[in-house]
This record gives structure tokens, sequence and C-alpha cells, in this order.
């Protein structure tokens, strides 16, 4: 008790302060408009925050549930939650962990008069943070599918903090529940997400009067951030170099186009509300990033290629062994042979038993390449996306069933993706940019890479190789007219196919 009390007037001061706590207990000067969300969080109920990339709004979070805890301890829970436990851990939980360390190490320093109390486990996938007696106060979870309360039941503080962290891929279901867990005076609930599902509830609280009047909301442009404004010269060399510059506003400008969604998410922190319907969700590359496939030793990985003539385009490869996932390489600017020879060196590198490739254009004459290239040690399947699907009333061409497998594949936890890998975050923003529509048949029908031109979107280039990586093409092992001439390609006669593959397939 008398622990307590030392370290409760300790903290006084900083109760409704958490950018003067921040500056005390951490040295850490928070830029304009961290503070304005700080200040908030003392004063309303909800506060909701969309921003732009590489902004510092993570860093934020954490800091304000340190403060939190630290200043309303020992009556005090931090309740966390993201689309996906892999989210949970790697962005607030491990910043919490690094502040956690880094205040320690002040107070041995002797630049502070107090810890933080209790202590944080090591595991990011049961990231729990107890007294030192064993009593929880605060953790990061994932909800059980369509049981969002059971994760929050039982949580009556007088001083809870909620978090949602990526909240346009969280459900309204999900939501409500932080705030159930929020509903005294003394409570707080936060959400903050980059704007990029419009189709999200955290997007409609942006949208809708009636939600959003609830709400205290923020947008964070990257052209905010201290490395765009004079306030550069205010803030510390080490907090810029964590920031968003100019560099990466001019690479996406670029990338993407300053009309694109995901300039507008990504750059401006804005929804792009004009946009249709995306095929794949946020909560199905959510499943994909916790998914954890260990492949079999007894197998080898086949390779996606998707492949890109001169321009702005790369040509990029992925492995998939067994449903993991992976990037292996891209590159840009080479002629068809630079590019065959570096799908060969990477089949071999890799132990690939078979190459998808890209056959529709440039991606022939690639391909014709690879196969000359392989002699034996590998297949070659030149992917059409044209080609005719199992059933077209399901899905118009074989583009659109390869792409709706894998939707359906991540959501049911089959498809295992790196959340740290390079790429990952193109990737996932390639894969939720593709929209569908249905065909005259009715079947789902995947937008064109020349519908994606138009609408200022980029290629999809990483979305492409991932997708013909994991592409089902079990029939193969069943169609006469896949042909393996000296087991080394595998040639589709055009003609025949769209006529013979529902008698070919096991469906």
């Amino acid at each position: 008790m008398v622990e307590e009390r030392e370290r409760a007037i300790r903290t006084e001061g900083y109760h409704d302060d958490p950018v003067a706590w921040a500056k005390y207990m951490l040295g850490a000067t928070l830029w304009s408009k961290q503070r304005e969300i700080a200040n908030d969080i003392v004063h309303h109920k909800n506060v909701a925050v969309k921003a732009g990339h590489g902004v510092g709004k993570s860093y934020l979070i954490s800091v304000l549930i340190c403060w939190w805890v630290d200043t309303r301890y020992p009556d005090v829970f931090v309740a966390s939650t993201a689309p996906s436990v892999s989210q949970i851990g790697a962005i607030v939980w491990r910043e919490i962990r690094k502040i956690y360390s880094l205040v320690e190490r002040r107070y041995n320093e002797g630049l502070i008069d107090h810890k933080l109390p209790g202590s944080i486990n090591k595991d990011t996938k049961d990231n729990q943070w107890k007294t030192d007696d064993g009593q929880l106060i605060g953790f990061g979870r994932k909800p059980p599918d369509e049981k969002a309360d059971d994760a929050f039941q039982g949580i009556h503080d007088a001083a809870v903090l909620a978090l949602g962290d990526e909240a346009t891929g969280l459900s309204e279901e999900i939501i409500d529940a932080l705030s159930n867990i929020t509903s005294n005076e003394d409570s707080r609930r936060v959400l903050i997400a980059n704007p990029t599902n419009p189709a999200s509830y955290f997007a409609k609280i942006f949208r809708d009067q009636s939600v959003a009047s609830a709400w205290k909301l923020h947008t964070i442009s990257v052209f905010d951030s201290p490395n765009f404004t004079d306030e550069k010269y205010e803030m510390p060399a080490d907090a810029l170099k964590k920031l968003t510059g100019p560099e990466y506003a001019e690479d996406k400008k670029k990338e993407y186009g300053e009309n694109s969604a995901r300039y507008k998410a990504r750059v401006l922190g804005e929804f792009a509300f004009d946009v249709g319907d995306s095929l794949i969700q946020p909560e199905d590359i959510a499943v994909a990033l916790d998914a954890h496939v260990e492949p079999s030793t007894e197998t080898r990985p086949e390779l996606g290629v998707d492949v890109a003539a001169y321009g702005e385009d790369f040509s990029v490869v992925y492995e998939n062994w067994g449903g993991r996932l992976r990037f292996v390489e891209s590159w840009d600017q080479a002629n068809a042979m630079q590019t065959a020879s570096h799908v060969h060196r990477l089949a071999l590198e890799r132990g690939a038993w078979r190459v998808r490739i890209d056959a529709g254009g440039f991606g022939g004459a690639v391909a014709d390449l690879v196969v000359d290239m392989a002699d034996g040690r590998y297949q070659v399947v030149r992917m059409f996306g044209q080609a005719a699907s199992p059933d077209k009333r399901q899905w118009v061409n074989a583009r659109a069933y390869w792409w709706d497998k894998f939707r359906m594949d991540c959501r049911k936890g089959r498809i295992d993706i790196d959340p740290n890998e390079e790429k990952a975050e193109t990737l996932q923003d390639e894969l939720m940019s593709v929209e569908y529509k249905y065909g005259t048949s009715g079947g789902i029908q995947i937008e064109s890479k020349e519908d994606m031109r138009r609408r200022g979107f980029k290629s999809p280039d990483y979305a492409d190789a991932a997708v013909y990586a994991s592409a089902d093409l079990s029939w193969l092992d069943n169609n006469p007219l896949a042909s393996v001439p000296n087991g080394t390609e595998m040639r589709l006669n055009m003609d025949d196919f769209e006529e013979s593959w529902a008698t070919a397939l096991p469906w």
C-alpha cells in the first residue's frame, strides 16, 4: 500500500498530461499531431485516427498505453486487439516492450524516479502485462471469430483503455465489444488504422455523421509529418528518422499515381470511398498472417512468376511450399532472355519442381525460353488467365477462379503469409486492391490489369505472382490435354481446353 501511494504521488502530475509524461519518462518529444491526439484521449471517451504510412501512430498508441498503466495503477486495465495475432505482437506490443525496457534503463541510470509497474511477458502470441503478484492488468488479444465479447468479458476496472489497431480489419461487433468495457466515465476507447478499406465499419465512423458524432476524429497525412514542415527543426534527429519523408511520398506518387486509392490511403491518410468491391478483404489477409504452415520435407516448392516487359511494372517471383507463401525476388527493365535466365536460376536455387509463368503477351516468350533451360529438371506451366474456369456459372475465367480460390484458402488458413518479410505490405495492398464484378453468366469476373490502370492503379505484380504460385492446378494430373513432353513442360491446347475442362476435372 505504501509503494502504491508513493507511485500515485510520483505520477499525479502526469495523470492528465501524457505529453509531459513521455518527455520525462522516455525523453521523447511527440510531434504536433501526436500531442493533439494524446490530449484528446484525456478529454474524449472515443477517439478514432486514420493516418498515412509512417507517421508514428503505432508508437504513439504504445506510449499512451504505458502512460495509462503508469498513471492509473493499480485500478487499471488495457485491452488491445487487431485483426490478427501477428499484427498485435509485431506492432503495438513490440513497441510497448521497447518502452518498458527503456524506462527500466532510464531508471537504473537515475534519470527518472520510478519504473513501470509489473512485467510484460515475452511471448508475442500471448501479450500480457501483469502486476508483480500475477494480476493481469493488460493484454493484446484477437477475439475468436464471431465471439468478440469472449476476449473482453470480466473487464470492469475503474480505468480501462481499449485499443483497436489496424481497425479497418475489425468488425462492428469487435468495436462494439470495446465500447462495452469502457462504459464508465474514466475509461477510453481508441481506434487507429491506415484507411485501406472503405467498406469497413471503421470507415463508416468517418463517413456517417450519425456514427461520427460519438467520436473525436483525427486524420494524419504524411505531409503533416515534421519531415515536411518547419516542425523538423524542433524534433530530435533520431525521431525524424523514424517518420516518413519526402522520398517515400514521391515514390508512392510514381508507383500508385496521385488519384489511386492506395496513394490516398498510404500517403494522404484518406479513404477512397469511390472505389468498387475488392475481392480479398482485410479479414482474409489477417487469417493468412496468423496461419502457420510447415511444409513436408518430402515435397518441393513451386514458383509463381508474373512477367513484366520494359516499363514501370516488375517481374516478381513467389514461392509456395505446401501453402507457405514467401516472396523470392523482383526486378525490372529486363528483356525476355534476362528474365528467363533469372527465373531458371531461382528455380534451381530453390529446388522447385514446378514453375508457373504468366504466359500472356511478353510472358509467352519468357515461358518458351524457360522450358528450354529447364531441360527436364522442373516442369513449366503456362498460366493463361483467359482460359476457362471449372464452372462458368461461378467464375468467368481461370483468373477469376485462381483469385477466388486464393481468397478462400486465405480465409481457411491454408495460406501462410509472413507479415515481417520484404514486400509484405505491398503484397497485402495489391491483394486488397483488385476489384470484382459479376459477368453475364453470373460468375465472378476479376478486373484486368488494363482496367486497374484506367482506375489509376499500378499492375498488381506481387499479388499476381502470389496467386499463380498458389493456384489450384490439380486438374493437370487428370487432364489428358495437359501433356508433359520429356517432363519439362505442361502445354495446353487452348482450342480444345475450354470444351474439355469440365470432363477433365474431379468436380
